[in-house]
């Protein structure tokens, strides 16, 4: 049986290692702990690397866009997995310190798996802090918020995109006509009285164009069009 002590030596430093990364925005705590033949596999298409130096570049570049967040709702679980091996799971619910800068309550989900060294090695003297494992593979991505509960596959997603973009995205006349005169930077009380409309009728037919082209706001809609040049009008 493992002892409770190395199970808390394994959740203490999953701890440390994500709350240096996420709210100090420190990667030096992971890059101590890296095993030469570390691989890690992350959330992006191209998130993943082997090996100890692959990985650490990988991760540093990406430093740099990296912000700082604000860490709630932890939840951390360590097993042993054989007689020198221990698995970690720990999430949180991420927010960034600075909400001026970026919005978003995201949940970030990491899976560790340490390897227990053969021979302890000495990370601070002074300290007397040991390193006693080094992390041998790492799984971290950020859960899809419109990933519904209990779902494994956004299907619910999937089917709404699927209803909203159904059919031909053909515009009709007065949809073109408004397409225009948006790019012109007529506001809509000026649309509804050069096409002898109510406002509320253009109000709805720009509704209507932002669900059909997957956009927000008129701008979107008009950067929409100019990227596409003009093949839907």
């Amino acid at each position: 049986m493992k002892s409770n002590s190395e199970e808390k030596e394994i959740l203490d430093l999953t701890r440390k290692i994500i709350h240096a990364y996420y709210v100090e925005n420190d990667l030096s705590a992971f890059f101590d702990y890296m095993a030469p033949d570390i691989i890690w596999v992350g959330a992006a298409k191209s998130a993943h690397a082997e090996g100890k130096d692959a990985v650490k570049k990988s991760f540093l570049q990406g430093h740099p866009s990296m912000f700082a967040c604000k860490l709630f709702d932890e939840f951390c679980r360590a097993v042993p997995v054989g007689d020198n091996h221990w698995l970690c799971i720990i999430t949180n619910d991420v927010e960034p310190q600075n909400t001026s800068l970026y919005t978003m309550r995201e949940s970030q989900h990491s899976t560790f798996l340490y390897r227990r060294l053969a021979k302890p090695h000495c990370l601070d003297a002074e300290k007397n802090l040991e390193r006693k494992w080094e992390i041998i593979h790492i799984n971290n991505s950020i859960a899809w918020s419109k990933l519904a509960e209990k779902e494994l596959f956004a299907l619910q997603a999937a089917r709404k995109n699927r209803r909203l973009f159904r059919g031909s995205r053909k515009t009709d006349s007065r949809e073109r006509l408004i397409v225009t005169l948006l790019r012109q930077g007529l506001s809509n009380r000026e649309i509804a009285e050069h096409m002898s409309v109510a406002e509320i009728t253009v109000k709805k037919a720009l509704s209507k164009l932002y669900r059909k082209y997957g956009v927000t706001n008129r701008t979107g809609l008009i950067v929409y069009f100019n990227n596409n040049n003009n093949n839907n009008t």
